[in-house]
């Protein structure tokens, strides 16, 4: 049965606005709910900033004329949320690797990939728009460029979907307790085409309580998880 749309969109900007109430919190685990939509919100929030831009730009570029402060006022909104938003993506990163039980510093392997690809790119720019080249030579660096982009762009694809798109670990780990997220996936395959119910949610939250306050131990809550996920 689908949910109220509106209903599920306040529920997916909770998870970004989960991401800011733990603003530089390092320990823990996140969900691959919380890492995503964190990123979606984001990206659509410097997608607006930019369009704003643009429709300034061609309001001044038509019969107005807007002042230059006014005009840099995106930049200035885009490179503010560049900034703000820096420590929390480092740190649900973080908090994402956790739940998978791996070393929030596995995230520097895709940093320093970034970097070496961006610095290729920065050189192959210094070198066409910088540099006195002949026309062979600018073509062959223009070429360069996209190689490098493209790369980088894959690169950090391919890491996002190794180290974060995967289920966190059933149970306990070394970082933390187990999200209700990884809680509510089934144990056996064939109950995978069985939606869960907000009934048997209900049951899983307080059995996850139960266990928090140490009324129940971690092999009575993974059988009775079972016993309600079948």
């Amino acid at each position: 049965m689908l949910q109220n749309p509106m209903i599920e969109l306040k529920k997916s900007f909770n998870y970004f606005l989960l991401a800011l109430k733990n603003y530089a919190q390092f320990s823990g685990r996140a969900t691959r709910s919380e890492y995503w939509y964190f990123y979606v919100f984001s990206i659509l929030i410097d997608l607006v900033i930019n369009l704003l831009g643009f429709a300034l730009k061609n309001l001044n570029s038509a019969s107005f004329h807007l002042n230059s402060v006014i005009l840099q006022i995106p930049e200035m909104l885009d490179l503010f949320l560049m900034f703000f938003l820096l420590v929390p993506s480092i740190a649900i990163a973080c908090r994402r690797l956790h739940d998978r039980n791996l070393s929030g510093w596995f995230q520097i392997l895709e940093i320093m990939l970034s970097l070496f690809f961006s610095l290729l790119f920065a050189m192959s720019f210094v070198s066409i728009f910088y540099e006195t080249l002949s026309a062979d030579a600018q073509q062959q660096e223009i070429g360069t460029l996209f190689f490098n982009d493209f790369f980088a762009t894959l690169a950090s694809t391919l890491s996002g979907l190794a180290f974060y798109s995967q289920k966190g670990t059933l149970g306990d780990n070394r970082f933390g307790k187990e999200s209700l997220e990884n809680a509510e996936a089934p144990l056996a395959p064939a109950a995978l085409s069985v939606p869960i119910t907000a009934e048997e949610i209900s049951i899983l939250e307080k059995m996850l309580d139960l266990r928090e306050k140490g009324i129940l131990t971690e092999e009575e809550f993974q059988d009775a998880k079972m016993r309600v996920l079948k």
